[in-house]
């Protein structure tokens, strides 16, 4: 079965060196890391003509600000300007969008409103709040990638500090 993707003729980058070659795509996943320009037979090759290929970043902590916050910072710009700096994925934090992401509704409304939005891929931390205990589970259940707790007053009405208890 033939590759779905192969990009050739670029500048890899990895952690250790930067050699020519390209990558071999197959489902989403790169499948091989090729040194130079060897022919390879896929359903798409793409001539990267000397550009720099490498690994994009992950910035785990932004904070964008819709839902609530549109006039602040859409999801729609905020998300191509991390792509134009190679950011691939981002991690939203819960509390600067109103509301704050303390329950799975609120979740929701924040996966409704990202998803038509961003060029990139993202996940969300949730927001560990005073009288949010019984929204953990569901919401670590709906995927988020963490908790945020703060133990000093935040500011923001519904995201109150937790207490030592």
């Amino acid at each position: 079965m033939k590759p779905d993707t192969y990009l050739r003729n670029a500048l890899v980058v990895n952690e250790e060196t930067t050699f020519p070659g390209g990558v071999v795509i197959q489902q989403g996943k790169i499948i091989q890391v090729v040194e130079d320009n060897p022919s390879i037979p896929a359903e798409r090759t793409i001539d990267l003509d000397g550009k720099v290929l490498m690994a994009g970043w992950i910035d785990s902590h932004v904070h964008f600000q819709e839902p609530g916050r549109p006039h602040w910072e859409k999801y729609s710009k905020a998300s191509k300007a991390a792509a134009a700096g190679g950011v691939t994925a981002f991690i939203d934090m819960p509390l600067d969008s109103t509301p704050s992401t303390i329950n799975r509704a609120n979740l929701q409304l924040k996966r409704d409103t990202v998803a038509t939005e961003t060029v990139v891929d993202y996940a969300q931390w949730a927001g560990l709040v005073d009288n949010n205990l019984d929204d953990l589970e569901a919401l670590h259940r709906e995927g988020v990638v963490g908790f945020k707790a703060f133990m000093v007053e935040t500011g923001i009405e519904d995201f109150k500090r937790v207490d030592d208890d």
